[in-house]
């Protein structure tokens, strides 16, 4: 195992040790990043994956899409309303409301490691300056952990916050259809990481295993995602060093 590998492992270690439950642990009962779905885990001791949008307030709220749509069955885009707003819209199969990121903190108390996604649209800097402004409040540290699909802003946290945090790149070969070639480019080849230069890489099980990969792999650890049946379970066993996991109990 090489220096570099060693150092970015040590970084990381809280979240290779228990599985990662994707938006916590919902089911049909619990909605996707919701309060009730991140007690789940927390009771079954699961390291948590969630998704932070920035208000056009300033305000962080965990939810996957920028539209309102999927989760709530009302019409909304995240970075254009004001919380006040986004408070009047419940989720789906609970009737909870969308939670703050400070609520969740409050929840996990850092009983359990917490990895936290930020959803980047036009406001990257400002998203990753209220994250790290929001976190400085958490005791646990060491519990957390920052990833992102944008490299720009894991680039950004890394020069302005160098020590604060572990800094994860997400990567897939399915980035979308509305992405430019060059960026389709660099996914593929993960020259990303040479922008972002993450602690770890957490990569599409979809699309592994891939040489690529298990290159990077030499040099930091990787998680995978989204594990959500045993067939994808079993992969990621032999190529990964931890699941972000849904559906199943691992």
């Amino acid at each position: 195992m090489n220096k570099r590998r060693m150092k970015n492992e040590a970084l990381i270690a809280p979240f290779l040790v228990q599985p990662i439950a994707h938006r916590g642990l919902h089911d049909e009962q619990k909605d996707e990043n919701s309060l009730s779905a991140f007690r789940a885990a927390v009771e079954h001791r699961y390291a948590i994956e969630l998704d932070v949008h920035l208000t056009k307030d300033g305000q962080l709220v965990v939810v996957h899409d920028s539209s309102l749509e999927r989760v709530t069955g009302q019409n909304g885009i995240v970075e254009q309303m004001e919380l006040v707003q986004i408070r009047q819209y419940v989720l789906k199969l609970s009737g909870e409301k969308i939670p703050l990121l400070s609520e969740v903190l409050e929840l996990i108390k850092g009983y359990v490691p917490l990895l936290v996604e930020l959803k980047v649209s036009k406001n990257g800097k400002s998203l990753a300056d209220a994250t790290i402004a929001c976190l400085a409040r958490y005791k646990a540290k060491t519990m957390i952990a920052i990833q992102s699909f944008d490299p720009l802003v894991m680039k950004y946290l890394r020069k302005t916050y160098p020590k604060a945090y572990a800094y994860g790149q997400l990567a897939s070969r399915d980035i979308g259809n509305n992405q430019p070639g060059y960026v389709h480019f660099l996914f593929n080849t993960m020259l990303i990481n040479l922008i972002s230069k993450p602690n770890f890489t957490a990569y599409d099980i979809n699309y592994l295993p891939r040489f690529k990969i298990k290159c990077i792999r030499r040099r930091m650890p990787l998680l995978t995602w989204t594990v959500d049946n045993e067939e994808k379970l079993k992969l990621a066993n032999k190529v990964a060093d931890n699941i972000i996991f849904e559906h199943l109990i691992p």
